[in-house]
């Protein structure tokens, strides 16, 4: 995500919770009656669709063979976001993609920079996505599509801060709010990003 465009989704979630609150300033049992009725209001429809149109965006342009580094960080966070809502259990599952989408974002990162470690000094260039990992990454929008109109705001909420949590607790970084995967390669992604994934 480019930091213009970090900041603007940021300042824009910002907004959004800032209304929430606005409307929850009645003051004592009001108040956290106000405050329970917002945490437990599920995603809007802007909510969502600022969320997701980013990731259907990335998708389309890994198709295309037009991925910037920027677009693969946002598919990190997604990721990153999906697992803490998985680990969470409010909706399980998931689990098979969300590994598979992991891996597929490993092996393009190999390829595009030869490491799998963001903002490296390697320069970004867009591999030729195999098949499989493009089916991973429709997956990974799939899935977290169906996530996020499964759970309340407050729920996004604590998975945004666990995730953030783990990449931090990874050693990652969470670049203008966003919770980026810094991944480990496993020996099967290396393999794959070396040779082409494994039919």
């Amino acid at each position: 995500m480019s930091h213009a465009h970090a900041h603007t989704h940021l300042a824009h979630m910002k907004l959004q919770q800032a209304a929430r609150q606005y409307a929850m300033k009645a003051g004592g049992f009001t108040n956290a009656m106000a405050d329970a009725q917002s945490r437990a209001a599920k995603l809007t429809h802007k909510e969502l669709r600022n969320l997701l149109d980013p990731i259907r965006h990335a998708v389309t342009q890994a198709k295309r063979g037009l991925l910037v580094e920027r677009q693969w960080l946002q598919l990190c966070s997604a990721l990153n976001i999906g697992q803490a809502i998985e680990a969470g259990g409010v909706v399980r599952g998931l689990t098979p993609q969300l590994d598979a989408a992991h891996d597929a974002l490993e092996s393009i990162s190999l390829r595009a920079t030869g490491t799998v470690q963001p903002y490296q000094t390697a320069p970004w260039k867009c591999p030729t996505l195999y098949a499989t990992e493009l089916a991973a990454l429709d997956e990974l929008l799939t899935v977290h599509s169906f996530q996020l109109k499964q759970i309340s705001y407050g729920e996004y909420q604590a998975a945004w801060k666990l995730a953030t949590a783990r990449v931090r607790s990874a050693g990652g970084e969470v670049v203008a709010g966003e919770p980026i995967v810094i991944c480990t390669p496993t020996n099967a992604a290396m393999q794959s990003a070396v040779d082409g994934p494994a039919n």
